[in-house]
């Protein structure tokens, strides 16, 4: 059992977040009248930018 990611996991394995991204944008687009706001944030240097 692995506890930890490998720097290929932390730096390519990003199918999660994108797709609860892309999620919360389909929701915004479906309420347009309503205010929303998506926050992302982690660690520093993994690629949020």
């Amino acid at each position: 059992m692995v506890l930890k990611k490998s720097a290929h996991q932390l730096f390519t394995d990003r199918d999660e977040p994108r797709k609860a991204y892309w999620d919360a944008l389909r929701v915004l687009e479906e309420h347009p009248r309503q205010t929303y706001v998506i926050t992302y944030y982690g660690e520093g240097g993994i690629g949020k930018s």
